[in-house]
């Protein structure tokens, strides 16, 4: 199923999603990416952490899931309404219109009903269902691309295809997806039941603060980007697709930095709850993130001019550099994994939350100085800038408040694997004279060997995880 979610999720991503933006054009997309990146920030109101809060304690009582559910599924609706009202009076006072305001409702409302479907999937997965949970995951992309391919590829008005048709689709997939989640709720008879208590309501919310600002944080500083660029320039949302172009790749390719967070938290919580060997899983957790990191950042950063061109009708100069700043990003923010995922299973939240804070805060003054300037390469920056001192600082307090040890062979180490996978991209993409997907494929295969060369898979135990895993 790990497989299934990496091939479905990418392919929407780079083939759907990307056909959706060269049909609509870099304006109307780059529109849509700003609404949709309103009601994602604030999306956290509608969840409050209850989502995570709830899975860990339907894992540790499931036979009590009925009780445990009722103040939950009230306290998802109460949030839904507050939600989808906050996120219209913002929409007005960022100065949207009728038109705007109406698809920013939809996109809440779809956003209100993706946000049911993962608690539903938390009693799925909570209760040891497992891979049943994994389809839930991606039904509505199985349901959503057909449907988008029609009306893209198929359908003779595809030439009209419009921000709302878009968002309808979407709408019509996450309907689908939360009537097979709730028949396999009621199926396996793990279904919440709906009560309300005002006290215990508020208990819940409470207990799930701790959650909820984690996730509101990090979305606040990688999604504020493109709204701030629709909003703050006269462009009618050219830069913001602009971003949104690239900035697609670089969610794509963090794709892997989810998984492999997944493998580690596992692992590190057995280790810290069992007193072992914790310094030596951060090494391992970290040769395998900086494996993914350097390669998958060198490839956005040295071979971003053909990709761009090979996905979007509409690339140009503008493009390129905005990718090569997200590519850097997409290496700090991957290392930052390896240590900010040990916070967590450390349950040190209030670290990373200040972490996490201070990024917004600078993000924000980042991007009110340099998108006016730079436009969309601006806000590049201002992420790369970001995620940088994000990853500065979950290292700070990973090293701190878990005591981690370093050897100058290590850190040697990776530092060289960084500077030859640099090396080996540039001299490939650069100054070899071949049809660029062939030098792309060269490079990759040679870091693979290098990475084996210098010793990065040898007694690791992270070998075993991985084949649990998949």
């Amino acid at each position: 199923m790990v497989f299934i979610n990496l091939l479905i999720k990418p392919f929407y991503l780079l083939v759907i999603d990307v056909s959706v933006q060269n049909k609509l054009g870099p304006e109307k997309f780059g529109l849509y990416a700003s609404m949709f990146g309103l009601c994602y920030i604030l999306q956290i109101i509608n969840d409050l952490g209850i989502n995570a809060y709830n899975t860990r304690e339907v894992a540790q009582n499931q036979s009590s899931i009925p009780t445990l559910s009722h103040s939950k599924l009230f306290s998802k609706f109460l949030l839904s309404g507050i939600y989808v009202l906050i996120v219209l009076f913002t929409g007005l006072l960022l100065g949207y219109g009728q038109l705007e305001l109406r698809n920013i409702l939809l996109i809440a409302l779809n956003l209100v009903v993706l946000n049911v479907i993962f608690f539903l999937r938390s009693f799925i997965n909570g209760s040891g269902y497992h891979k049943i949970d994994g389809l839930v995951s991606i039904i509505d992309k199985l349901i959503l691309i057909p449907l988008l391919a029609y009306f893209l590829f198929v359908n003779a008005s595809g030439s009209d295809f419009s921000i709302l048709q878009f968002i309808l689709c979407q709408s019509f997939s996450l309907v689908i997806a939360l009537l097979f989640a709730l028949i396999v709720v009621l199926k396996k008879n793990i279904s919440p039941s709906l009560s309300w208590d005002l006290k215990t309501t508020k208990a819940c919310i409470t207990k799930s603060l701790p959650f909820a600002l984690v996730v509101i944080l990090m979305s606040l500083y990688t999604r504020m980007d493109g709204v701030m660029l629709e909003r703050l320039l006269d462009d009618n949302g050219y830069q913001a697709g602009v971003y949104a172009a690239s900035f697609r790749l670089f969610d794509a390719a963090n794709i892997l930095g989810f998984l492999v967070a997944g493998l580690l938290l596992p692992l590190y919580s057995k280790t810290i709850k069992e007193k072992g060997p914790l310094n030596s899983h951060i090494h391992i957790g970290l040769k395998l993130i900086c494996f993914i990191a350097f390669i998958g950042g060198s490839v956005l950063v040295f071979y971003r001019a053909p990709i761009l061109n090979l996905l979007y009708i509409d690339s140009n100069d503008l493009y390129y550099p905005v990718l090569m700043y997200l590519g850097l990003a997409y290496i700090f923010i991957m290392i930052s994994y390896a240590f900010g995922t040990a916070l967590v299973a450390n349950n040190t939240l209030k670290e990373i939350n200040v972490v996490f804070a201070l990024g917004v805060l600078l993000n924000l003054g980042l991007n009110l100085w340099l998108i006016p300037i730079f436009f969309a390469e601006g806000a590049a920056i201002a992420t790369l800038i970001t995620q940088g001192f994000a990853f500065v600082g979950q290292m700070y307090f990973a090293n701190r408040l878990l005591v981690i040890k370093w050897s100058l062979i290590e850190i040697l180490q990776l530092a060289f694997f960084g500077l030859l996978c640099a090396i080996i991209f540039y001299t490939c993409a650069e100054l070899w004279s071949i049809y660029w997907m062939i030098s792309l494929l060269t490079s990759i295969i040679l870091c693979i060997v290098l990475s084996f060369i210098l010793g990065f898979w040898r007694k690791s135990p992270i070998n075993s995880l991985l084949s649990d895993k998949f």
